[in-house]
């Protein structure tokens, strides 16, 4: 259930911008930043209520054992090795932003924080080549930055793949 604040901010204020999720509804932290004032408080009131006692964490007091640590930690490079990492999820997470199309919520925060802060992009269509593993491939960036003349690339994981471009 929503009150009237929330109402305000959807309808009438910023909130019109924001991309809802997959039921519909904007999250209450939608395009929200750590360094927002509302996410340091939430932050805050948790660490606050942690060490009070108030909350206890699911995974207190419990270790991963060190073969289960070492399967997780070599599924991972093997799939970042492999090129897969993070492919397969960002073409899950598609957002529309002004008519555009970005992937992931990195992407769609920085598209609004470059408007916020008046600075002209564009989705690039131009390609670039690069070797990978002995082939070549071809790669476009995220972003392009219009009076620095600069490509941005937004990542979450950095993987062997992502270095060679």
């Amino acid at each position: 259930m929503h009150g009237i604040g929330t109402h305000i901010w959807r309808n009438h204020g910023k909130g019109k911008e924001f991309v809802p999720n997959s039921k519909g509804h904007v999250a209450w932290n939608a395009g929200l930043i750590k360094d927002d004032p509302r996410v340091k408080r939430y932050s805050e009131t948790l660490k606050r209520r942690y060490e009070n006692g108030e909350l206890v964490g699911s995974q207190t007091g419990k270790f991963m054992p060190e073969d289960v640590r070492d399967k997780i930690s070599n599924s991972i490079i093997e799939r970042s090795r492999e090129g897969t990492w993070h492919s397969s999820i960002s073409k899950s997470r598609i957002y529309e932003y002004k008519g555009i199309e970005l992937h992931r919520s990195w992407e769609y925060e920085y598209a609004v924080w470059l408007d916020k802060n008046c600075v002209e992009w564009d989705r690039p269509d131009e390609r670039f080549p690069y070797q990978y593993e002995g082939k070549i491939h071809y790669y476009t960036p995220d972003f392009y930055l219009i009076e620095d003349d600069v490509f941005i690339e937004i990542k979450g994981y950095e993987t062997e793949k992502d270095r060679s471009k």
